[in-house]
């Protein structure tokens, strides 16, 4: 694949995320904490706007330490529902860096 391959929208957003990671320390002398507190730096552009829902719910899965976020775009009674393990390998990412990105899904495919 070369450059040309690649779409106008999405080399803007890898560029602009290989600029923000720029101006961060490098991620191997870095904790989980502080590797956590970086890509919350850098993600934030993208958290921030999209869909407003009618309802979210934070819940933890059964007796255990995972939170789930649950979007609601509409009233429905009965939604589909999108179950979306974001990458990070359960260190790096959160709810909050991937908000957004689930707003988008839910809103747009009428989705919980």
């Amino acid at each position: 694949m070369t450059d040309d391959d690649v779409d106008a929208d999405l080399r803007q957003c890898q560029d602009l995320m290989t600029k923000a990671y720029a101006c961060q320390p490098s991620f191997n002398p870095l904790s989980a904490d502080d590797l956590r507190r970086v890509t919350a730096i850098v993600r934030a552009p993208w958290t921030e706007g999209g869909p407003t829902m009618i309802r979210i719910t934070e819940q933890y899965v059964g007796n255990y330490s995972t939170r789930i976020r649950i979007h609601y775009p509409d009233n429905t009674q009965i939604l589909p529902a999108l179950i979306y393990i974001h990458g990070g390998g359960w260190t790096i990412f959160s709810l909050d860096t991937h908000d957004r990105l689930m707003r988008e899904y839910a809103g747009r495919a009428k989705i919980a």
